[in-house]
């Protein structure tokens, strides 16, 4: 059978093999398995792992309090395989705050999310899944911070979208096309649609007892609104050229 762990090199991972505690979450080949985001030609595991791990180093040299803390890498003492990914353990997702119907400060939340995109950006990435359940929130500090996680997705501005293109609902759909190039514009669809989540699930004060649209149905309106938006810059543009 096929090894699909990468394996541990100390010249290009960080080891947290020793750091492992109830404060560091482990990231494990499990969730990292195939999904309906992959398209083309079959792919292996391998090949995420070890994207995300790069990912995870460039962002670790260039740290931001808006993005998710990778540690380093946990493997396996005689095979050198790569067990996990290791990164600071936060309280609760976006999304599971907001299915708890807790209270926050939804433009601090916003900002905070955009602040993580625009830096990740600033190193030539694209995050590309932009979505309630890869925002991680740590609640131990008032108002709570928000950080963009979950780094299996992201890829260099301007490259050929490979293996993941983001979740259906959450993404351009264009970007699901094969011949489709890495660009920011992933991203802010993304947080617009989170945006449009959070503002029609009671914008960080919901009331108890009351319900909240379905999430496919904020997702279809803020899709219709982006695209008429979008329609109307253009015709915009054009009329100036004119």
């Amino acid at each position: 059978m096929l090894n699909v762990r990468p394996a541990y090199t100390h010249v290009t991972m960080t080891s947290a093999k020793y750091l492992k505690n109830n404060r560091l979450y482990a990231k494990t080949m499990d969730y990292l398995r195939y999904s309906t985001e992959l398209f083309g030609t079959p792919c292996w595991l391998k090949d995420i792992v070890m994207r995300e791990i790069e990912n995870c180093e460039t962002l670790r040299k260039n740290p931001h309090p808006n993005i998710c803390q990778y540690r380093g890498v946990d493997y396996d003492l005689k095979s050198k395989c790569i067990m996990a990914l290791l990164f600071q353990k936060y309280d609760m997702t976006l999304g599971e705050l907001v299915a708890e119907k807790r209270t926050f400060d939804a433009e601090k939340c916003l900002q905070d999310i955009r602040q993580g995109i625009r830096h990740i950006h600033s190193l030539g990435y694209v995050h590309v899944d932009i979505k309630p359940s890869n925002i991680f929130v740590d609640l131990k500090v008032q108002p709570a911070c928000f950080v963009v996680g979950d780094f299996d997705s992201m890829q260099k501005q301007g490259s050929q979208l490979r293996y993941k293109c983001g979740t259906e609902g959450w993404n351009l759909e264009r970007a699901r096309h094969e011949d489709y190039k890495v660009n920011v514009e992933q991203d802010w669809y993304g947080l617009e649609m989170v945006e449009a989540y959070i503002r029609e699930k009671g914008n960080g004060k919901p009331m108890e007892g009351r319900s909240y649209p379905k999430t496919s149905d904020i997702l279809k309106r803020a899709k219709r609104k982006f695209e008429m938006d979008k329609n109307a810059r253009e015709k915009q543009e054009e009329a100036e050229k004119a």
